[in-house]
């Protein structure tokens, strides 16, 4: 339980970027932890939070490829205040992951949070 305790954590590091690694780096250590310890990327806070949501804000769409390869499920993925992978990358200014996320699941587009707003009116 420790090990997976330290993946995730290493992994919720990696989504911030907070070494200021490399886009070659990132992708090479997240692969990495997800090789040892893949049920990592099925992960979510307490508010429901995963690790694609983290990453859609902060990385690029070859990181996030690497969360939704190992669970096509993710992109589908609400947090408590409804907003998906794709609502992630829109609020943090993510252009391509939200493009990479939109191409996967354009309906997330129309999706409402629990406010009963859209991607579209919050932006």
């Amino acid at each position: 339980m420790a090990s997976s305790n330290r993946s995730l954590k290493s992994a919720v590091d990696l989504c911030y970027n907070d070494e200021d690694l490399s886009e070659s780096e990132l992708v090479s250590q997240f692969e990495a932890i997800l090789k040892t310890n893949p049920d990592v990327a099925n992960k979510a806070g307490d508010e429901g939070i995963t690790l694609l949501h983290r990453a859609a804000m902060y990385q690029s769409p070859d990181f996030c490829k690497l969360l939704i390869d190992t669970n096509p499920d993710l992109v589908r993925t609400a947090h408590r205040s409804r907003w998906l992978p794709f609502h992630s990358a829109c609020l943090g200014g993510n252009v391509e992951t939200a493009k990479y996320l939109y191409h996967i699941f354009p309906e997330s587009i129309n999706i409402p949070d629990t406010i009963v707003d859209t991607i579209l009116y919050i932006c």
